[in-house]
């Protein structure tokens, strides 16, 4: 019969698992974390605006037909307020430090 022996010990499990609650913050990470989020803050805000109140242009841009046009300003509308919401997760999840890297990525 086969013995169950265990793969690590136990010193090296709880080395492993020992530094999960200190989640370092992402400014010690990277220097440039803040510009990066600066960017980002603004292109998106760039984007949210154009989309939510010149949808049209937007529509005019992609199309030239009247009937696909008023077939897509819904669309552009509804992916303005979702880059809006999903902006202000990334915000929250930045502000607060939680599941940042799992929601940034």
């Amino acid at each position: 019969m086969k013995e169950n022996k265990p793969l690590i010990s136990m010193q090296e499990l709880e080395a492993l698992i020992g530094g999960w609650d200190d989640t370092p913050s992402p400014n010690s990470v990277d220097k440039f974390f803040p510009l990066r989020i600066i960017l980002i803050l603004v292109f998106c805000i760039f984007i949210i605006t154009r989309l939510l109140f010149f949808t049209d242009s937007c529509a005019a841009i992609l199309t030239n037909s009247v009937e696909q046009m008023n077939n897509i300003k819904p669309y552009l509308y509804f992916r303005g307020w979702f880059i809006l919401i999903m902006l202000l997760v990334y915000l929250n999840a930045y502000r607060t430090g939680k599941f940042f890297g799992i929601i940034s990525a």
